[in-house]
């Protein structure tokens, strides 16, 4: 993303000969395959393919100290915007298992135990879908307690006001792109249906027998 490659154009007309390496490369780049190492005096580093806030998104081990550069996937404060949830999960569970020391994030500061603050997004993230699991179990009528018998159909917007009823309105649009992405993995899982015609979501009940 354009936020990380600023100093790009600047650093090339300084040092015309310096290569870029990129997953999926544009003309002129060079590529970088899945555990490929760069080496310099005093540093060498690993490549993870760790897809999730972009689909070529890479991890960095820097083997001296067994510290990763986590990128836009893992940040030192708040969390990460990702495009496939799924696909995210699964890189989260492969960084933790890459490193065992600090995690240099693309935005904000260090993180002195990266493996834990890995596991802590993964927590996160499971209990989001547990909630947007439980509102959909629930009735419109009085969220939260469980319904009998057909399930209730809920649009993600109103899934989003009962999950982040504590977060301001104004913030409830970007939320609600990752309620999607729970309900996509969900529907995937075949453990939600979506209708369609009407943009809303139900609990699959065969789906718990």
């Amino acid at each position: 993303h354009h936020d990380h490659t600023g100093g790009q154009k600047d650093l090339l007309r300084i040092s015309p000969d310096t290569k870029v390496y990129k997953n999926t490369p544009d003309e002129g780049q060079l590529d970088i395959a899945d555990g490929q190492r760069f080496q310099v005096e005093g540093a060498s580093l690993r490549a993870v393919f760790s897809p999730g806030h972009t689909q070529d998104h890479m991890s960095l081990v820097l083997e001296e100290e067994d510290a990763m550069f986590t990128g836009d996937n893992v940040l030192g404060h708040g969390t990460a915007v990702f495009e496939y949830l799924a696909v995210y999960l699964d890189s989260l569970g492969r960084m933790q298992r890459e490193f065992s020391g600090r995690a240099y994030p693309g935005h904000g500061p260090v993180v002195e135990d990266g493996p834990g603050k890995v596991r802590e997004y993964v927590r996160h993230r499971k209990q989001r879908e547990d909630q947007v699991l439980q509102v959909l179990r629930s009735s419109k009528k009085a969220p939260g307690q469980e319904k009998e018998g057909e399930a209730e159909e809920w649009t993600s917007m109103e899934i989003v006001k009962v999950v982040y009823k504590d977060v301001p309105e104004s913030l409830h649009l970007p939320a609600n792109g990752g309620v999607m992405q729970i309900l996509y993995k969900l529907k995937e899982e075949e453990r939600v249906e979506e209708i369609d015609v009407r943009g809303t979501w139900k609990i699959n009940r065969r789906a718990a027998l």
